[in-house]
């Protein structure tokens, strides 16, 4: 006989565990800047008193990613925690997980957020670019024979544009690629 399935409780605190070990499994900057910052080995500390063998693996797991950040007081008031990982959590004999890390040092990790967002809008920048380059061969046909689209270019030149181009909030065109990197 199969021992009966847990609460529904104990089986939503066990999956959103589990989402958050995959969100930070290989991201030291998720564990710094949401876990740690945000106080969960407290939180963590309280869900290993479970009884659920499974959630109290994941819960050390995740706490294995954080000790590294963690100051060295919460390290020594919480030894059996540490000890716990030690015990249960499986390691490769290289890891340096209990050893303090820099907190400027992020040449290991991948690039940061804002380095992401800077060549992202680089990129929609260029492509803005070529797609307004590209439509502006078809709007000049247009302009040879007299259309240009009536009323909207008359109370708002830049409003209705669909050339590409970036337009702010009031219906104004971005000139260059300077002024588009501000927004």
């Amino acid at each position: 006989l199969d021992p009966p399935p847990p609460p529904w409780p104990a089986r939503a605190t066990l999956r959103l565990v589990g989402v958050l070990y995959l969100l930070c499994k290989d991201s030291p900057e998720r564990v710094r800047k949401y876990l740690v910052h945000y106080k969960a080995p407290f939180i963590l500390k309280r869900l290993h008193k479970t009884e659920n063998e499974h959630l109290q693996r994941l819960v050390l797991k995740l706490l294995k990613r954080q000790v590294r950040y963690l100051p060295r007081k919460w390290k020594q008031a919480n030894m059996k925690s540490i000890s716990a990982i030690y015990s249960t959590v499986q390691m490769s004999p290289l890891e340096d997980w209990l050893l303090n890390e820099p907190l400027g040092d992020m040449s290991l990790e991948g690039p940061s957020q804002a380095e992401i967002r800077a060549a992202n809008v680089d990129y929609n920048a260029a492509l803005l670019k070529q797609l307004g380059a590209a439509s502006a061969g078809v709007d000049n046909s247009a302009a040879a024979e007299g259309e240009d689209g009536g009323a909207a270019s008359s109370a708002n030149p830049g409003a209705h544009d669909d050339r590409g181009r970036g337009l702010r909030p009031g219906g104004d065109q971005r000139t260059s690629g300077d002024e588009a990197r501000r927004y």
